[in-house]
Parts: structure tokens; sequence; C-alpha cells
């Protein structure tokens, strides 16, 4: 920058220089304007920084275009490391394939969203889901459906955030001189950095939210088979899906031991109503074993000694009457020889 242009340049700010009045109220609102949002820094760093910018711009017109300069920077690499985070965060999310079914078939045209192929809650907690032609889409992934993502130094851009307007105004380019910025435009710009920076904080912690609640619902489908409706998963905070996903489970247990000892109580009983029934069933035997003994004895085996002495008393008379028929026969011939002989002889 030559000598004339430098004296124009402090004349200016000179002008521009804030009034003790109005640093005062200034401050005032800042020190407000952090008590307010204490609980959503997004970075203890760049607050910090901020802050010394910030005490650094009443020092004079040097040093508030250093601050800007260094605003420039920081907001920069910080945006540079957060996009290049979210970038390997995504690299197994991101595919440049055809959507899967959970995306809307009307938004994958329009808007050429990619593929997420996991985690996808439509997967796991809806069946439905892989049938319908025109799914809804998730919001929550537009913000990283711009397909082409670029690492350039020289222009940082973020994935689908709202404030990116606001942002590219506080680039820092090589190609262009830098403004030197008036206090009040300076604490304007300073402010929708912090703001745009707050934003994509909370953007990336619902990011990671959704991730564990997928995470967990996925864990919870494939150990115990519990599903969970999407409504709830996008509706309901962490601690009460882990609560309901903590009473299913326990409600399936339950089930499962119940119905474990329903069968171990039918299986007693069973087994007792058949020892009953064996019992009598002996019982019977032995009634009829002793019955059927006493007849025997009483019955069958008296008639059975009868007959076989009839029997054995008709033998024995049979062959007595054959010996004597025999003997007698023998005699009668023995006569007749004897008397034929005789007879011969005188």
């Amino acid at each position: 920058m030559d000598s004339s242009n430098r004296l124009i340049v402090d004349d200016l700010i000179a002008k521009l220089k804030p009034s003790k009045k109005h640093m005062n109220n200034f401050e005032a609102q800042s020190s407000s304007y952090q008590t307010r949002n204490r609980f959503q820094s997004p970075s203890k760093e760049f607050s910090s920084d901020l802050r010394l910018i910030s005490q650094s711009n009443l020092n004079g017109r040097e040093n508030c275009s250093r601050a800007h300069h260094h605003l420039e920077i920081k907001s920069m690499k910080y945006f540079q490391r957060q996009a290049y985070q979210e970038e390997q965060r995504l690299e197994y999310l991101i595919e440049p394939q055809v959507g899967n079914s959970v995306f809307s078939a009307r938004n994958s045209q329009k808007n050429q969203i990619p593929a997420i192929q996991s985690p996808s809650p439509g997967s796991f907690c809806s069946k439905r889901a892989k049938y319908r032609s025109h799914a809804r889409s998730f919001s929550r992934f537009r913000r990283y459906a711009s397909p082409e993502m670029c690492r350039n130094t020289n222009q940082v851009r973020l994935l689908g955030l709202k404030s990116h307007e606001q942002i590219k105004s506080c680039e820092f380019r090589q190609d262009q001189p830098r403004k030197i910025l008036s206090p009040k435009l300076f604490r304007s710009t300073e402010m929708n950095i912090t703001k745009a920076i707050k934003q994509h904080h909370l953007k990336m912690l619902y990011n990671r939210s959704m991730d564990a609640k997928i995470n967990i619902a996925q864990k919870y489908m494939k150990k115990y088979n519990i599903k969970l409706p999407e409504k709830e998963l996008y509706s309901l905070k962490m601690s009460e899906i882990i609560k309901k996903l903590t009473k299913k489970r326990m409600k399936k247990v339950t089930n499962q031991m119940a119905l474990r000892i329903q069968k171990a109580f039918r299986g007693y009983l069973g087994r007792k109503i058949y020892a009953a029934k064996k019992k009598l069933l002996d019982q019977t035997a032995r009634k009829i074993q002793q019955c059927w003994r006493s007849y025997r004895i009483f019955t069958l085996v008296p008639k059975t000694l009868k007959f076989r002495k009839q029997k054995s008393l008709l033998l024995i008379q049979k062959f007595l009457r054959g010996y004597r028929d025999y003997k007698r026969i023998n005699e009668i011939l023995s006569a007749q020889r004897m008397h034929q002989n005789f007879a011969y002889f005188s």
C-alpha cells in the first residue's frame, strides 16, 4: 500500500473510531450475550480469541485491522477443521449411487441427494419403508447432500449451513485486498460469526445424538430383536429412548421367563398326572393278577386235575381190558391145540 492510500485509510479509521460511551455499551451487550449463551459455547479457544479481538479493537486503528485479519484467519481455520472432520466422519455415510428406499424419489431427482447407506433408521425401524414408492426424506441428512466437498483453503464452504452468506463475508482470500471494517460493522460481523459457529455446533451435536440413537436402536434390534418406531426415534430424547428400549427388553425377557416357567410347570403337571395314572394302572394290574391267581388255583387247577385223573383212569382201564382179552384168547388157542394133539394120538 503506498503512502497516499495509507493516509486516506488512517483518516477513515480516525473518523470511524468509536467513543467511550459507545464502547461501554458494546462491552455490556457482549457480556450479556456471553452470559445468555454460556451453555451453547462451541469452542473455548475460539471464544477466548473473540474476547481478545474485541479488547484489541479498543486500542486503535492498527489493532482493528490486525484483529480483523486475525478473526478472518481463525474463522477460516475453524470452519476448515469442522468441514474436514465432518468429511472424515461422513465418508462411510455418503455414496454417489442411487439412494436407498427410505429416501423420497422426488427429493432425490430434484435435489440430487446421494445415498446414505448407514446408519439408516428405515432399514430396521420400518419394513414397510422398503415397499413405499415415496418414503419420507430425512431432513437431517440434507446438510450433507451436496455432491462436491471443497477443501480449498481460499474458499471455506460449510455443508448446508444456513448462515453461509454471513460467514462468506468474513472469509480470508489472498487474491482480494482486506477491507477495513468500522467498529459497528466489525461487531455485527463478530456476532454473526459466533452465532454461525454456535448453529453449526448445535447441528453437529444433533447429528451425533441422532447417530447415537440409531446405533443403540440397531444394537437392540440385533441383540434382542426389539423394534423402535421411526417416529419415536426422531421425536424422543436419548434418555427416553434408552428408557423405552430397556422397558421393552424387560417386558420381552419377562415374557420369555414366564413362558419358560409355564412350560416347566406344564411338564411337572404332566409328570404328576402320569405318575398317578401309572400308580392306578399298577394297582389295577395287581388286582387283576390276584383275581386270576385265585381263579386258577381254586377253579382251573381242580378241573384240570380231575380231567387228567379221569383220562388216566380211562387209559388204564383200556390197557387192562386189552391185556385181559389178549390173555383169554391165548388160553383158548392153547387149549384147542392140545385137544387136537390128543385127538390125533387116540
